[in-house]
């Protein structure tokens, strides 16, 4: 989650707004060699972003977190943390 943190500025600036950590990291039971890092990005609602934009935000991403990652925008229901956002 540091490592994201670490990036808040970047990835607000390419329109997220909140960025949830969920899955395995979350609930504290994530093997480091094996899991990947979930999360899930909300946009800011009041800038259109291209689909695009947003594969391009789903790809910068894992980069930042030195990971493997899945993203999701719709928000899955279950155990989460903020990373940044309210």
């Amino acid at each position: 989650m540091a490592k994201l943190r670490e990036h808040e500025p970047e990835l607000r600036a390419a329109g997220v707004e909140h960025l949830l950590l969920h899955g395995s990291y979350a609930r504290g039971t994530a093997v480091s060699e094996l899991s990947d890092v979930d999360v899930i990005a909300e946009f800011d609602p009041g800038r259109p972003l291209s689909l695009l934009d947003m594969v391009g935000i789903e790809v910068r991403i894992p980069a930042k977190a030195n990971a493997d990652s899945e993203g999701n925008a719709n928000g899955i229901p279950g155990r989460r943390r903020t990373v940044f956002g309210a």
